[in-house]
């Protein structure tokens, strides 16, 4: 932490610019770490719906029994839709992850991928009030043990807050960089 003395305006300036560095690289770094963690994010959620999709495959059959459509098809199509499904959601996850990381190596990138962040971070809301809801009314099945929801439930609102760090980070770094332009003209 730079001391704040008062030996003329330029050590004044230059103090404050150094403090604006510093803080500058804290978010650089944080961004570039968390931005690994996204990725890790985006692997954790293919995995859990992999899972629950295994669990729970009596969610397709009462539905292509009723219209007499053969049990073989209905389950390719499955398939297909949620290999579909899990390429989406990995590309995004990497995406976003990636242009974190890129962000906190100090290459600037434009603000898409912090708004994608937010919209991630909707989703794992979302998610945990899904799970919570399905642990309460009995109704709702999701193919999850007790224990997984808590897991769950615990590793989504994990990813919430370390994404809400990441849209803080980038944020930051943008005011930090702008400010420190318009102190030099």
């Amino acid at each position: 932490m730079s001391v704040w003395r008062f030996a003329g305006p330029e050590v004044f300036v230059m103090e404050a610019q150094d403090e604006i560095r510093r803080k500058t690289r804290i978010h650089r770094n944080n961004l570039y770490t968390l931005g690994n963690g996204i990725i890790a994010v985006g692997v954790w959620s293919v995995i859990q719906l992999i899972l629950m999709m295994l669990n729970t495959p009596e969610v397709f059959v009462p539905a292509a029994e009723a219209e007499n459509i053969p049990s073989e098809l209905v389950m390719l199509t499955a398939a297909v839709s949620l290999a579909l499904l899990l390429g989406i959601s990995i590309g995004l996850y990497i995406f976003a992850g990636a242009r974190a990381r890129a962000e906190g190596l100090g290459k600037r990138q434009k603000p898409f991928y912090i708004v994608l962040i937010g919209l991630l971070a909707v989703i794992h809301v979302l998610s945990v009030i899904y799970v919570i809801s399905a642990a309460l009314i009995p109704d709702i099945k999701i193919g999850m043990s007790p224990v997984g929801m808590v897991v769950s439930v615990i590793v989504d609102l994990t990813s919430v807050v370390a994404m809400t760090e990441m849209i803080h980070s980038a944020v930051m770094i943008r005011i930090y960089e702008h400010n420190e332009t318009a102190g030099k003209q």
